[in-house]
């Protein structure tokens, strides 16, 4: 049993020796994500194909208004005492059928904007994982060419020197082999 334990702990101190010999770098994902270029600008397409979005919803929202507007002054209009029984039924007739409308619009402006907001959702992870697709193998070649065994995100860790991060190397190179799809203005 003593040969055992002895053996134990021989085996895990052997293990920490081991593992302090390992190099070790961090990267700070956010801040790549903020200031790699083809980040900021798959960003700002996506910011500005929501800001469109928004736009189209308030344009619906503004319509929607105006139907129940309509809809709630062709109901005043059925309380009308002046109106005889026949100018009733018109009126009753009409708000109905701005009743069918207003659902009708509702309904459709609800899936167009549940599918927009799916479509931009559905954008943003596929620029995250065009990202990652980037950022792996650059951080990859500067680990092997550093002689890093492992890089961690820093966003993970509780506390690392900050003479292990690698930030500003991943995006240097990753900016010097981004080629931007539109020219700089």
């Amino acid at each position: 049993m003593k040969k055992f334990i002895f053996s134990f702990i021989l085996a895990v101190a052997f293990c920490g020796i081991a593992q302090a010999q390992q190099k070790i770098a961090t990267v700070d994902i956010a801040a790549v994500m903020m200031k790699y270029q083809k980040a900021v600008e798959l960003r700002t397409r996506l910011e500005g194909d929501a800001k469109n979005a928004q736009s189209a919803r308030d344009e619906k929202i503004q319509k929607l208004q105006g139907l129940r507007g309509e809809a709630e002054a062709l109901f005043k209009q059925t309380k009308d005492p002046i109106l005889n029984e026949q100018g009733r039924k018109d009126v009753e007739a009409k708000l109905q059928a701005k009743a069918a409308e207003l659902q009708q619009f509702e309904r459709e402006a609800t899936q167009q904007m549940q599918t927009t907001l799916a479509a931009l959702q559905s954008r943003d992870q596929a620029n995250v994982k065009q990202l990652f697709d980037d950022i792996r193998p650059t951080v990859a070649a500067l680990a092997k060419e550093k002689g890093f065994d492992v890089v961690m995100p820093l966003a993970g860790l509780l506390y690392a020197d900050p003479a292990l991060d690698i930030t500003e190397e991943i995006v240097k190179r990753l900016n010097a082999a981004f080629k931007p799809e539109t020219p700089a203005k």
